[in-house]
């Protein structure tokens, strides 16, 4: 618990003290014999505060002084005793002021600024309300006083009465408080019961509000309103009564039967607790003096200095309290970044020391923290660092849990604390390195470079200014060091990954990126990567690879005997990124061998990746992968495959290889031999199908290859769609047609060989009639007279009707030009009109089409004509048109007469003056542009 407030003792009285009040370094002290005693504070607020008694007294009747308070503005004081009510002077006691008899109780105005103003109860039943005035008499003005000015009716005397600002707030016995407003007597009840039947009401203004006493709770309520103000009720110890309170800036102080309680007035939280030998009778509480007293002993409270108050709540890693009194010790300060920079390096050192780590690096990362500092701690990673007094972390967490209760897990949580430590570690130092190297304080760190201290530092190192380039290599080496070890712990690398969200190597990673610009120690980080033996492969070839030695990099990967499969993965991926920033492609053919044998895929990146940095010739990796033994064919495949698809590489014989390479794959599957495009048993048919649909992509979309080369590889195969293509494109179509009708003859069909001439035009289905006809006639000349069989008859008949078949189904098309047709039709078929397929059937069908066409020709050409009769008589009509100006003709725009002035006229007939013109196309009053309309 802090501690906000201490206690000096500062008089023993050997009177019976019944009520206390202080005002401008004075303490008045009422007794039971009617006396006023006055003391002079001396040295107030510091250890040497003293009291020296004034001979000055008062006194009013014989009787015990029941409250005292003093108005400072008027430098009185006023004392209630036995119902006798009466002000004195603040500096010699003299009674300045008599309110007669039959008092219950009073109350100034404790409101600052509101000075001068009182109200006492009299008789029980009146409210009566006086008010400071100066008396003037012509120009001679006497000694003023407090006149009576308002009075206002009352149920009961109070028990309670406390006046602020406007309002006035009363409680009475077993009854609710109410409030009463100064200027216009309005009253207001508020629904507060005062509790117990044997609770006595207790008020104390604090700023704008009234707190009630209701059993052991101050309720804190809104002097204009009466509801419940936005505070915090204040719930003090349960079964003690309240003897009485005092208010000193933030803090509401409460007195009990043997205990004195501080608590935040906003957030009515308890403090500050203290016994108290005896019972406390008064507190007194104006001018931000405490004292209160009990039967014979007067004690001051001093405020703890918020310093000393912050530390303290550091010191209790009580963060958010002490940030809080930061703040309010600079409240009103301008350019307080330094301070708050200070209060959070204290912060993370306090954290730290009780073992608190990741939330220390928070607070660290906020500060231009010494890094030495830190990593002294981790002797087995760091430099040698001189210092007043070095502890590891070893001993700091020995330190930490010197008192835990938990023994018999205490070296796993020793472990636990260890590995916390590291991570908060490298999160501060990752940080640190970021704000030393880059924007926008990398540009003002120029050569020597000094860090920010704490007082609650663990180590002090004696050296204090190093250069920026030192540091950097200090953390650099520490952070390699640190990771590696963590990494190296498959337990410890998994919960860092989880906390830290990155993986060790990873973070060792990006530190050996170009841009990061890694500065290491080489000699001390090179022996130490090699004393933690194959495990640091990889950290050590990244460390010979930011140290230039590249080479030697990718020998530990090659030279690697790890069984493990994830390892060697690994260790391929890391040659594969090594070999992409090499230039000499000696070592990348070196080196590429043993990647591409283990893992192809991913060392086809080497070639592949838009990072390399090599820039070997595409020719030259195809002639290494064509050497390479194992599965060449698919690393030929996937290069070229990058070359033409990614790269989008147009060099000619590229996109032949490729071509090249889907035909193998295909004739692999099913041998070029084969005269069907059947799988064999036991073949997996979305491979053919893949390869298939990228052979006929390529020879589709792709311009650059080779035509010729690819058809003599797919010649006298089963790849007839392959072929057909290939001989479109080098327009070799009576060759296309003729493959596409054997392949008809084969499957009895001919739909694509008349798909194929649609398609192409050119007149190809005249050739396809003059196929079907030439195979007829062949057919016709083989036939054996008295034949059993009459195979050659049928197929003569066949083609014949094949023919037939094709003259009907596209009669109308544009290639059957009946003129063609009939030089194509040999002499001996017949004309007639018996046979549904007979020539005469096509011969109607393809003339009547083409006298159709002739007529609409016609129709189209008359309309034609037509047209330019009727356009060359409106255009004569046009030229005939005239507009007759006269002295009352108006121009269409500006609806002004024409006059003498330039005029224009538009096709439409609008005439307007040259002014009002704008474009000569476009009319200014239709907005018809005529430009369009030709």
């Amino acid at each position: 618990m802090a501690q906000l407030y201490t206690i000096h003792h500062l008089l023993n009285i050997d009177y019976r003290l019944t009520a206390l009040e202080a005002a401008r370094n004075k303490l008045f002290i009422g007794d039971t014999k009617g006396q006023i005693f006055m003391y002079n504070i001396l040295n107030p607020g510091t250890q040497n505060e003293t009291l020296i008694q004034s001979p000055n007294t008062g006194r009013l009747g014989k009787s015990k002084f029941e409250k005292i308070k003093a108005d400072k503005e008027r430098s009185v004081i006023f004392a209630i005793s036995e119902g006798l009510l009466a002000a004195f002077d603040m500096n010699d006691l003299e009674e300045v002021q008599n309110f007669n008899k039959n008092n219950n109780c009073f109350s100034i105005n404790e409101a600052p600024g509101y000075g001068g103003e009182m109200c006492v109860v009299q008789n029980k039943k009146k409210l009566q309300i006086y008010k400071w005035n100066s008396v003037k008499t012509g120009i001679r003005s006497k000694q003023g006083g407090f006149f009576l000015e308002k009075e206002y009716s009352v149920p009961e005397a109070p028990a309670a009465m406390v006046w602020n600002k406007d309002y006035i707030c009363l409680g009475f016995i077993k009854k609710n408080y109410m409030i009463i407003n100064s200027e216009s007597g309005a009253v207001i009840n508020m629904d507060v019961n005062t509790g117990p039947t044997n609770s006595i009401p207790y008020i104390k203004a604090v700023f704008d509000d009234f707190y009630c006493l209701w059993g052991n709770i101050l309720l804190p309520m809104e002097g204009s309103t009466g509801n419940n103000a936005m505070r915090n009720p204040i719930s003090f110890s349960e079964n003690k009564h309240l003897a009485c309170a005092g208010v000193n800036d933030q803090y509401m102080i409460i007195a009990t039967e043997n205990t004195l309680e501080i608590y935040g007035v906003s957030e009515g939280t308890l403090l500050q607790r203290e016994d108290t030998p005896q019972q406390i009778l008064f507190i007194a509480d104006s001018d931000n003096q405490l004292i209160y007293s009990t039967t014979g002993n007067l004690y001051v409270l001093h405020q703890v200095p918020l310093s000393d108050q912050i530390n303290r709540l550091l010191l209790e890693c009580k963060i958010q309290d002490a940030r809080k009194l930061l703040g309010k010790m600079l409240e009103g300060e301008v350019n307080t970044e330094s301070q708050y920079e200070q209060f959070y390096l204290d912060a993370a050192w306090c954290l730290f020391k009780q073992l608190k780590f990741l939330n220390s690096a928070e607070n660290f990362v906020l500060t231009n923290f010494d890094p030495r500092e830190i990593m002294c701690m981790f002797p087995e990673y760091s430099a040698k660092y001189q210092g007043e007094r070095i502890k590891n972390i070893s001993q700091i967490i020995q330190d930490g849990m010197s008192g835990s209760r938990e023994s018999e897990n205490i070296t796993n949580l020793i472990k636990e604390r260890h590995f916390q430590a590291k991570i908060a570690t490298v999160t501060m130092l990752v940080q640190k390195r970021k704000t030393i190297c880059e924007p926008p304080k990398a540009g003002k760190i120029i050569g020597i470079y000094t860090f920010l201290k704490s007082s609650f530092s663990i180590n002090k190192l004696t050296g204090d200014s190093i250069s920026r380039e030192e540091i950097i290599e200090h953390v650099d080496t520490f952070l390699l060091k640190l990771l590696v070890d963590i990494s190296l712990v498959e337990a410890d690398n998994k919960k860092f990954t989880d906390k830290f969200v990155k993986a060790p190597y990873k973070l060792l990673s990006e530190m050996f990126e170009p841009g990061y610009k890694v500065s290491l120690n080489f000699q001390d980080c090179e022996a130490f990567l090699k004393s933690k033996g194959d495990k640091a492969r990889i950290p050590l070839a990244m460390f010979y690879e930011s140290s230039g030695r590249k080479e030697d990099a990718l020998k530990i990967f090659k030279d690697q005997t790890s069984s493990d499969v994830k390892t060697r993965e690994d260790f391929a991926k890391q040659t594969v990124r090594i070999l992409l920033r090499v230039t000499d492609k000696q070592i990348v053919f070196k080196y590429s061998e043993w990647v591409l044998t283990s893992f192809p895929e991913i060392g086809l990146e080497i070639f592949t990746s838009p990072e390399e940095q090599h820039h070997i010739s595409y020719d030259l990796i195809l002639d290494f992968l064509n050497k390479y033994n194992s599965d060449q064919s698919s690393l030929v495949e996937h290069y070229l495959r990058w070359l033409v698809e990614i790269k989008q590489v147009d060099t000619e014989r590229f996109h032949t290889k490729l071509a090249l390479c889907y035909i193998s794959k295909l004739f692999n599957i099913i041998p070029k031999e084969s005269k069907e495009e059947i799988l064999p048993p036991n073949s997996q048919q979305n491979i053919f199908n893949n390869y298939q649909k990228d052979l006929m992509n390529i020879l589709k979309k792709s311009k650059y290859y080779h035509a010729k080369t690819i058809l003599e590889e797919i010649d006298n195969s089963w790849m007839i769609k392959a072929q057909v293509l290939l001989l479109g494109r080098e327009k070799k179509h009576t060759e296309a047609l003729s493959i596409l009708v054997l392949d008809g003859i084969i499957k009895g069909k001919f739909t694509k060989a008349e798909k194929y001439c649609t398609r192409n035009g050119d007149n190809l289905l005249s050739k396809l009639l003059k196929i079907y006809i030439e195979k007829s006639l062949e057919y016709e000349k083989k036939i054996i007279p008295n034949d059993p069989n009459k195979e050659n008859q049928n197929q003569a008949q066949k083609f014949k009707k094949f023919a037939f078949e094709l003259l009907k189904k596209y009669s109308t098309h544009p290639d059957l030009d009946p003129t063609s047709v009939m030089e194509i039709i040999p002499d001996n078929w017949s004309l007639s009109s018996a046979s549904e397929n007979s020539l005469q059937l096509y011969l109607h069908v393809a003339l009547s089409h083409s006298l159709h066409k002739s007529r609409v020709a016609k129709i189209i050409r008359h309309l034609s004509d037509m047209e330019l009769i009727q356009t060359e008589c409106e255009w004569t009509d046009r030229r005939k048109a005239f507009v007759r100006i006269t002295n009352e003709k108006l121009c269409d725009m500006c609806k002004k007469k024409i006059g003498d002035r330039p005029f224009g006229v538009y096709p439409n007939g609008k005439v307007v003056h040259q002014k009002c013109m704008g474009s000569p196309n476009v009319c200014p009053v239709t907005n018809v542009n005529f430009e369009s309309l030709v």
